[in-house]
């Protein structure tokens, strides 16, 4: 996981950002980049990393299912509990 932004990461959510909000909260890249810094937004390549994080802040995850089911592993969203579409 990392706290750096790359390109892509910015503007997806600079696009997407009314999926999370009522109204745009950034207007551009640079305000993009520096909101998910002052958020400490985490990119996770995972939903495994996404439990490991948890983890590592003291979070218990002990009630999230963990996919063993060869269907895409780690939180595939078909268990209730599960992470979805992380």
């Amino acid at each position: 996981m990392t706290y750096e932004y790359d390109d892509a990461a910015v503007l997806c959510f600079l696009k997407n950002q009314r999926q999370l909000f009522p109204e745009n909260v950034v207007e551009n890249e640079s305000e993009a980049e520096a909101f998910l810094e002052e958020c400490m937004a985490v990119i996770a390549e995972s939903a495994e990393e996404v439990l490991e994080y948890f983890e590592e802040q003291g979070i218990d995850t002990s009630h999230i299912t963990r996919c063993t089911g060869g269907h895409g592993g780690g939180g595939c969203g078909e268990h209730p509990g599960g992470l979805g579409g992380l």
